[in-house]
């Protein structure tokens, strides 16, 4: 009997010691790596700019991306300290200082996205760094006018390649940009622009900073942001889902145990009988959120005022532990773990790009899964 009774003490002290251990790997697997723009105070010619204003206009300004790290299925993220705008700010008022001029064109950069990464649990090993802005400047009232719009992705495969310089030739660019569309301007006057702007300003070819800032901050006024509940059901499109609105709340999935891959399945109101939905965004069930892409559930969360996959969040502060995705999609696939590296799903850096890396949030402006 005493026996028997240290066994289970052994049993218990094992399991403790487990979870011990659990948690002290945790704590190591995902780190935070700030990012570091180094100003290297070149001798820029005088560009016809008097200054460059920024407003952000992204779902979460600190978190940028993931790169790989020392444990396995896991990834570091890389973060803007202070946010995008207070390190955009500070480079620019650095890097470009000895190119501005007092009689010069007041630019303003509105920032829509922001990101970059490494992905190298493939074959090969990717890092990028995509910058998309709208570039629009001043007249003499400090109205701003719709200049053009900006969209890079600068791709390196390089083993050692560092992220922070390929962030500042990608800001350079946008910079030389600047200069081009200004030295247009002042040929042609005001452009016309579809500028990649909130919708409400798009269409207007003039607008003060804090018009643009408040149309950015009503732009974000969805429910699916402020909700603390998530009523079960499919969402059909993006819209439902940033209304917190899903318009199937009784369905069923299916797995293809040869192809892995799921069906949803909305039943019938009036009998018994179920047809398949061959078109839907995501689903929720128990306050758990799910973005369905490729015939693939995966588990998403809010981070910022923008939703990211849970993957690559740290499982310690992680919401959604994808509990119905284990139950229900994993059991069947004979798989536990919805954030193992195996559940990657990537998309080309460009259209057409033979490189591909991984999706780790939600576009809010498309609701497509993106970089």
């Amino acid at each position: 009997m005493k026996i028997e009774k240290m066994k289970h003490l052994m049993r218990i002290l094992f399991f403790i010691a487990c979870v011990w251990l659990g948690s002290i790997t945790g704590l190591k697997a995902q780190k935070s790596r700030p990012l570091k723009l180094s100003v290297a105070n070149h001798s820029f010619r005088q560009s016809g700019l008097s200054s460059i204003d920024i407003v952000i206009n992204l779902p979460d300004s600190v978190f940028l991306g993931v790169v790989p790290s020392d444990i396995s299925n896991t990834n570091d993220r890389i973060v803007a300290e202070g946010g995008v705008g207070q390190m955009l700010s500070h480079f620019v008022n650095e890097e470009y200082a000895s190119a501005f001029s007092p009689s010069g064109v007041k630019l303003l950069w509105t920032i829509n996205h922001f990101a970059m990464g490494i992905d190298s649990s493939q074959n090969s090993r990717t890092a990028y760094v995509k910058i998309g802005a709208a570039v629009s400047n001043a007249d003499s009232l400090d109205t701003y006018h719709p200049l053009g719009n900006f969209d890079t992705v600068l791709i390196n495969n390089d083993k050692e390649v560092d992220l922070a310089a390929l962030t500042v030739a990608a800001i350079n660019s946008l910079y030389d940009y600047s200069e081009q569309l200004v030295a247009k301007h002042s040929k042609v006057g005001f452009l016309t622009s579809s500028s990649k702007l909130p919708d409400n300003m798009a269409a207007k070819n003039s607008f003060t900073k804090e018009q643009l800032i408040e149309d950015i901050q009503k732009q974000r006024n969805w429910r699916i942001l402020s909700d603390s509940v998530r009523p079960k059901g499919i969402y059909r499109s993006f819209q439902e889902f940033k209304n917190n609105a899903p318009s199937i709340q009784n369905f069923y999935l299916k797995v293809d145990t040869t192809t892995k891959q799921v069906s949803l399945y909305q039943f019938s109101v009036t009998d018994s009988s179920a047809n398949k939905v061959d078109s839907a965004w995501g689903l929720s069930i128990n306050n758990e959120l799910y973005k369905y892409s490729n015939g693939h559930l995966y588990a998403i969360e809010k981070s910022g005022n923008g939703f990211v996959l849970s993957k690559y969040l740290n499982y310690m502060t992680r919401k959604n532990q994808a509990i119905f995705w284990r139950r229900y999609v994993g059991n069947r696939q004979g798989d536990d773990n919805p954030y193992d590296d195996a559940h990657i799903y990537r998309i080309p850096v460009f259209k057409n790009s033979p490189a591909k890396v991984q999706v780790i949030r939600v576009d809010m402006s498309s609701g497509n899964l993106g970089f």
